[in-house]
């Protein structure tokens, strides 16, 4: 019986070593590794309204906003955004209560619906800018970075404005 054990673990290494050497066979249609319309899915943010409004003088915090357009078939999130040029910066939203308060919470993540935009503005959904490096004069541009969950990282320029409630361009 003991004789056999060993004939036996031979076999089976050449039979692993046999099967190894084997063709890859193509992939069929039914067999495709991926779904054909993988690539199709696939996110890709459009980040167009990209604004700051201007910090008041003394104060350590201030808003941004921007519009964020998913024309791809398959929902994405925001997920954080940082700036060399804040020392924090947070994702809220604000809401009302029945009584009419408004309140401001901050939130894990933006959802960016596939086929649709999500629009942050002002009495809504914004970005929170805490403990700005320097001063930031009306039109100049401040570097962002955005981590969306599918579409990765986006570098994006925000403009400084007054009035971030009308569009970057009235503002300029």
């Amino acid at each position: 019986m003991l004789a056999t054990r060993p004939r036996t673990l031979m076999f089976l290494a050449a039979l692993a070593v046999v099967a190894g050497c084997q063709q890859p066979r193509e992939p069929t249609a039914s067999s495709s590794a991926e779904p054909a319309q993988a690539t199709s899915t696939v996110s890709t943010i459009e980040v167009t309204e990209a604004r700051i409004r201007a910090p008041l003088p003394g104060r350590r915090m201030t808003a941004g906003y921007v519009t964020l357009a998913n024309p791809s078939a398959a929902d994405d999130r925001l997920l954080s955004v940082s700036s060399p040029s804040f020392g924090r910066v947070e994702m809220h939203s604000t809401s009302k209560n029945d009584a009419g308060v408004m309140s401001m919470a901050q939130i894990e993540a933006v959802e960016v619906p596939a086929g649709g935009s999500t629009v942050m503005e002002p009495g809504g959904l914004h970005l929170m800018l805490f403990e700005p490096t320097g001063a930031f004069p009306n039109g100049s541009t401040v570097p962002f970075t955005l981590r969306f969950e599918t579409a990765g990282t986006r570098e994006v320029l925000f403009t400084v404005v007054e009035n971030p409630s009308v569009p970057v361009a009235a503002n300029t």
